[in-house]
């Protein structure tokens, strides 16, 4: 008999900062009002600021910055990270957070 293949990597603050800050980058992108993105720190430097974190699967916040002509707009989102096999992840947007995955708001 084979040998069982190794367990999934657990998630890493870094990958899902870079899955996060791509979901953010993703959205941004086509949206004519947002020019800025980025993810929620605890702190500079820190690790992301999650609702909830497993071992394979994280949710956390990040945000787009949107000026619609007359005002400013912070838009924050919930994202879901997971491991995908051994070591891939994906990411999705938590529409369960805010209005339909998201939280706009004046800045």
């Amino acid at each position: 008999m084979p040998p069982a293949p190794p367990a999934p990597l657990a998630l890493s603050d870094a990958e899902v900062k870079s899955g996060i800050n791509q979901a953010a980058y993703d959205y941004c992108l086509p949206d004519a009002f947002c020019y800025d993105y980025g993810i929620y720190v605890d702190s500079i430097g820190g690790p992301i600021t999650c609702a909830s974190k497993t071992v394979y699967e994280w949710s956390c916040y990040g945000w787009n910055e949107e000026y619609d002509g007359s005002d400013f707009y912070t838009c924050d989102f919930g994202e879901i990270v997971s491991r995908s096999g051994y070591n891939r992840i994906t990411h999705r947007q938590d529409l369960s957070y805010g209005s339909s995955g998201w939280n706009c708001y004046l800045s």
